[in-house]
Parts: structure tokens; C-alpha cells; sequence
């Protein structure tokens, strides 16, 4: 009697985290207008350690020895539709790391069950056997696990490996402005798209860079000069990323090619190859991809 309901009353303590835990997820939903899916419910208590492991097909997470099954409520949102204590062998699968990332992912392999112990393992083609007793995967894909334990019993289990993503976001271009001692930047990117071997992670964070000097944030303000190479660094989730091209910003001076005195002082954005027209005393801005045309002469910087 004493034994059961300490049994009961542990299994009530995993529901209640679990519980706030999924309230927390459904939060983060709600501000957008979208609903907490059983899914993302399985990946992100996966993620924050709350589940051991996760089978997606049977929609469960197995933690402290309990099976938590996730389904919907009469409203659609995710919620505990069934906890039971974890009384089946089943082998135990640890992935490191757990989020999306840009190298192999490594694995565990254990018995969820003390008393028993793994006398073999017969590994999946693309599994390999590191020296500390890991195992690792190099691409994203389905892999069935077979291991024979001492007492002669087989058990298996099938794992889905799809957080690799080994390429970097999309290319793009940015705009920057100067005013009034501040530069503003705008322009962002999308992660380039899942293929057969990676994952799309999706943009993470960007990074503001002026004169190779690193800004999380912008606008930009305090800037010392009046010259500056500004870009943009992109990463996704998995920790690839890819730079914006070089805007250059400040004072410019233009010359005529022939007395080399300046005619104007201009407040000039550099983007791609743009020249000025000055012949016959008229002035335009020209976006050329390569080489100079009659009457064309390129602006230097102060």
C-alpha cells in the first residue's frame, strides 16, 4: 500500500512539471497566434533535457521512469493525455548534441532497466563506434538499433536523426544609411532550404558588423571617423552562417580626372560599382557592373 502510493504520488510530481513545462511552450504560441503542436511539444522538452528520449510515431516522451503520452485537447492544444510508470525494456537513446547542428551528431545507447546489460550491439549502415563508448552519425536519416542483452533478450529501436543542416543561409544584400551620426542597417536573409542530407534550422541571430567591430544590435550610434565598411553576418540554428556584402559609407569627394580638384562633396553609398557622370558639367548616378565609359571618373574617399 505504502509502495503504490508513493508510487502514485511520484507520477503526480512528473505530471505537474511536465504540465508547466508544456504551459510555458504554449505561451510562446499564444503571443504569435499559433497553437502548441504535439510535436514541438516532444522536440523542445527533448531539447531542454524534461525527456530522456522521444518516439514521434507514438507521440511519447519517457522521463524518471515514466511514459508520458502528448495529445490534443478539445481545443486543440497540447496537453498529457496519458503517464504511465516505464515497466518495458526499451533500449535508452541520448543524442549530443540535441539541437540543430552542423557536425555529426554522437549517441548513447543504454538499458532502461538496472538489472540488465548489453552484451551486443549490431549497428545500422552510416552508425560507427567512437572509442569512449559513443557511437556517431554523419547524416540525418532513419536508423534501427538491434542489441542482444546478456540474458539472451533482443530488443530494437528505430531513431530519426533530422537536425543536421551543414549550409549556410541564403545570400544577401543590405542597405545602411547615415544620418545625423547614426547608421541604420536593413536587410535580412532566410536559411537555405532542407535538402536529401540537411535540415533547414532557420535564422538564429545576426550580427552588425562597421569597421570589423561587432554590434548585436542596431542602430549604431558613438562612432569615431567618418569612413565606414559596414556588413551583416547571418547564422542559423545550426551555427553556419554567411556575410552580407560591404556597403561603404561617409564623405566622398569627386573629382574630374583632370585638375584633380574637387567639384562637390557628396554624402555617397557605395553599392556594387556606381559612378558619377560630371562631363559637360551634369551629374548622375550610373550603376555599371564592370569597367569605365567616356565621361565617367570613380568618387574617392576623403
Amino acid at each position: 500500500m505504502a509502495k503504490k502510493a508513493g508510487e502514485d504520488y511520484k507520477i503526480a510530481s512528473i505530471r505537474e512539471r511536465v504540465e508547466q513545462e508544456i504551459l510555458v511552450l504554449q505561451a510562446g504560441k499564444v503571443t504569435n497566434g499559433e497553437k502548441l503542436t504535439v510535436e514541438e511539444t516532444l522536440v523542445e522538452l527533448e531539447k531542454k533535457g524534461t525527456f530522456s528520449e522521444i518516439d514521434l510515431e507514438q507521440e511519447e516522451g519517457v522521463t524518471d521512469g515514466c511514459i508520458i503520452k502528448i495529445g490534443y485537447d478539445e481545443n486543440g492544444n497540447a496537453y498529457i493525455e496519458e503517464i504511465n510508470k516505464d515497466n518495458k525494456t526499451r533500449l535508452v537513446i541520448t543524442k549530443d548534441p540535441k539541437g540543430y547542428t552542423n557536425e555529426s551528431v554522437k549517441i548513447g545507447i543504454a538499458v532502461n532497466a538496472s538489472d540488465k546489460k548489453i552484451k551486443d550491439i549490431e549497428l545500422p549502415e552510416g552508425m560507427t563506434k567512437r572509442e569512449d563508448d559513443l557511437y556517431e552519425i554523419a547524416k540525418n536519416g532513419q536508423y534501427h538499433i538491434k542489441a542482444t542483452l546478456e540474458d539472451g533478450e533482443v530488443i530494437e529501436k528505430t531513431i530519426k536523426i533530422n537536425t543536421m543542416d551543414k549550409l549556410p543561409p541564403k545570400v544577401f544584400e543590405i542597405k545602411a544609411t547615415l544620418k545625423d551620426g547614426k547608421i541604420e542597417i536593413e536587410g535580412t536573409t532566410e536559411d537555405t532550404e532542407a535538402d536529401g542530407e540537411n535540415a533547414c534550422s532557420g535564422i538564429e541571430r545576426y550580427e552588425y558588423y562597421v569597421n570589423d567591430t561587432k554590434y548585436n544590435t542596431q542602430p549604431i550610434e558613438g562612432l569615431e571617423g567618418d569612413r565606414y565598411n559596414v556588413y551583416v553576418v547571418a547564422y542559423d540554428k545550426a551555427g553556419n552562417h554567411i556575410s552580407s556584402s560591404v556597403k561603404q559609407l561617409g564623405p566622398v569627394l569627386l573629382y574630374n580626372g583632370e585638375n584633380k580638384l574637387p567639384t562637390s562633396v557628396f554624402s555617397f553609398e557605395h553599392a556594387g560599382y556606381i559612378y558619377w557622370d560630371i562631363k559637360n558639367g551634369t551629374m548622375g548616378i550610373n550603376d555599371i557592373p564592370t569597367g569605365f565609359v567616356d565621361g565617367m571618373t570613380q568618387p574617392t574617399f576623403r
